[in-house]
């Protein structure tokens, strides 16, 4: 993604129909800084972002939770509790390198003495959630990410339907298959563990939905992406529930020897229960950023993570 433009693209999205003059009375700027920030001869920093959305109507606090958590009567602090909601207790060396910044820099967004940029703010979103399309899909439909954006509507929908047909699309990542000098049956049922009826049906989903394409004698995916199933709360459930299940029928047959399950019951305060639910996220979004930044994967893996009181709450 070309974060530059799409931050343009993004400002000129949120204007509407406004001339650039009415918008910049509205946010109390006397400057020409909308043509500027549409331009890309400046680009406008996060708590502007903030103002942007909110005298475009929309709800920022709303909006920047679903991302990661975030609070403060003002822009400011909204967002500087949002970037430390991001950030959590990642290395601020390894951010910094990831962002290609000074990591002095990244804890001075941290502490609030500086903000990012939009397209700072949108690779910050990337490297730490792997959802900054999702944030810009929020938002608004921009030229430049358009077809990204269709293949995530896409790829969200598949997921709902048949979700093993995101696993086998997972499949086709791995390097023995793209080893392979054609498709050949039966390997990407191998790596996730199914049948051959049900690898021949994932991938003709995959075919119809234009997610895969043949590439000479291969199937080759024409855009994976990190794909966020909470907007239909409904649906999410439901392929919690099929996860789950698929996780159950496998422990059937034993932990394999590179595998790892287990469970642990226990009584707990209810502030503490909510630390360790806060410590289950923050290793689930751990997780997420070890696997956006593997490179030539050879498995594909079910990862489950449940914490589930028991009974009512007195």
């Amino acid at each position: 993604m070309d974060y530059e433009l799409a931050s343009r693209e993004l400002v000129r999205a949120l204007r509407g129909k406004r001339s650039q003059a009415a918008l910049q009375r509205r946010l109390g700027r006397s400057s020409n800084v909308l043509h500027a920030w549409e331009t890309g001869a400046r680009y406008p920093k996060a708590t502007d972002l903030v103002q942007l959305l909110q005298v475009s109507g929309r709800a920022p606090a709303a909006i920047l939770s679903r991302f990661a958590p975030c609070r403060g009567p003002s822009a400011a602090l909204l967002v500087s509790t949002w970037l430390n909601g991001l950030v959590r207790d990642r290395s601020h060396a390894e951010l910094a390198r990831q962002l290609g910044v000074n990591r002095n820099t990244v804890a001075r967004w941290l502490a609030g003495e500086t903000e990012p940029r939009v397209p700072q703010l949108l690779a910050l979103l990337q490297v730490t959630t792997q959802r900054a399309l999702d944030f810009l899909t929020e938002l608004a439909e921009l030229p430049s990410v358009a077809d990204a954006q269709a293949d995530l509507r896409r790829q969200r929908d598949l997921a709902y339907r048949k979700p093993w047909a995101h696993a086998v699309l997972r499949a086709l990542e791995l390097a023995p298959y793209r080893a392979l000098s054609q498709h050949e049956p039966g390997v990407l049922a191998a790596s996730t563990g199914i049948g051959l009826d049900e690898e021949e049906e994932a991938l003709t989903a995959l075919l119809e939905s234009g997610q895969i394409q043949k590439r000479g004698k291969r199937l080759r995916p024409r855009r994976v992406l990190a794909v966020d199933t909470r907007e239909n709360p409904e649906g999410n459930l439901a392929l919690k529930r099929h996860w789950f299940g698929v996780a159950k029928e496998r422990l059937a047959g034993g932990i394999p020897a590179d595998g790892l399950a287990s469970y642990n019951l226990f009584a707990i305060a209810d502030a503490d229960l909510e630390r360790v639910r806060q410590a289950h996220l923050d290793y689930y979004e751990r997780v997420r950023s070890i696997v956006a930044e593997s490179r030539a994967p050879t498995r594909v893996v079910l990862m489950t993570v449940g914490l589930l009181p028991l009974g009512r709450q007195p």
